[in-house]
């Protein structure tokens, strides 16, 4: 193999490591367009709802990191995952620092700012665009509680500490969509799902698809 060969092979695989980690999405959902779930008098009954994760990614933005989980790296609109949008990595990791552990609310509407104390508050999305791709519904209202105990931190932007890994779980994360046109026997679609993350930051974005 020549020396240039070889270096692109590196690169490729190098490549292939961005968005690598460890982690799982399961729990119910009702979606009967989607086989999850039925209508008529099981109306509201869901079924198991399992996303595989092969593709971690976070995007540090100021205060805050959006962290995505996708069942591949391809585009949004043809993959599953879920996203979290932390408003103040700081104080997330200030609260690890402290405590070991920082409990992180996720609302459907961000709240204000508070004027003391840590900002510790997370909004939530899923989306099953490959699983569900000839639907739209609409998950961005996740309600739940995300629990840290390592979080992306810089001390050149005021952390106490380099630190590369970001890890979490949650419990009873769920989901509605209230749209009044996607009730099916008067049951709106939903999803509840428990899951777990744990991988380095990666600077790095989902694969963008080109002609």
């Amino acid at each position: 193999m020549t020396r240039l060969a070889a270096a692109s092979l590196a690169l490729v695989v190098a490549g292939c490591q961005v968005g690598a980690g460890e982690g799982w999405v399961r729990g119910s959902a009702f979606l009967p367009e989607c086989g999850y779930g039925e209508g008529g008098e099981a109306a509201g009954a869901g079924e198991t709802l399992d996303v595989p994760l092969r593709f971690f990614f976070g995007d540090v933005h100021g205060d805050g990191i959006d962290i995505r989980l996708q069942s591949s790296g391809a585009a949004v609109d043809v993959t599953d995952g879920l996203t979290f949008a932390i408003r103040n990595r700081h104080d997330v990791v200030a609260e690890i620092r402290a405590n070991g552990a920082a409990t992180v609310p996720v609302v459907a509407e961000e709240p204000p700012v508070p004027l003391a104390g840590p900002d510790l508050v997370a909004r939530a999305t899923m989306y099953l665009n490959a699983s569900c791709h000839d639907s739209f519904v609409d998950f961005s209202h996740g309600l739940g509680t995300l629990v840290l105990t390592s979080m992306y931190a810089r001390e050149a932007d005021g952390d106490h500490a380099n630190i590369d890994r970001i890890t979490a779980t949650f419990t009873g994360l769920s989901f509605r969509d209230e749209r009044p046109e996607t009730a099916v026997d008067g049951q709106h679609p939903w999803a509840t799902v428990d899951g777990a993350f744990d991988f380095d930051y990666t600077r790095g974005r989902p694969a963008q698809p080109f002609p």
